[in-house]
């Protein structure tokens, strides 16, 4: 049973790469990855709901580190400017070690088991 269960994170694991690498390469394509004007542009367009996803999306690099911290931080600065970059990256990354913390209290000892394979 508990192979099955390392199997199935295995699965999500290259899931969530493959998700990754798959929207950065329609984000390099269209260009974003190579223009902070453009970035910045799309950003302000959304509106408050682009600074709500980045900072969902800073609370769960922190829980599911699937994206490498320095770069969302170094995202969000560049999008948002270096004080709102810096409020949205410390909000999300404090929220997520707290969350990160209630589960770990929650599931530690599943979750040890289940992650040393």
């Amino acid at each position: 049973m508990e192979q099955r269960k390392c199997k199935i994170v295995n699965i999500l694991s290259w899931c969530g790469l493959a998700v990754c690498i798959i929207f950065a390469v329609v984000l390099w394509k269209k260009g974003l990855l190579t223009s902070t004007e453009q970035i910045q542009t799309v950003v302000a367009e959304t509106g408050i709901w682009g600074m709500l996803i980045f900072l969902a999306i800073q609370i769960v690099q922190v829980v599911v580190p699937i994206i490498p911290g320095g770069v969302s931080c170094f995202a969000g600065v560049l999008m948002f400017g270096a004080w709102k970059g810096f409020l949205l990256n410390d909000m999300g990354i404090c929220i997520g070690s707290i969350l990160a913390f209630g589960i770990s209290r929650r599931i530690a000892h599943a979750a040890v088991f289940l992650f040393s394979f």
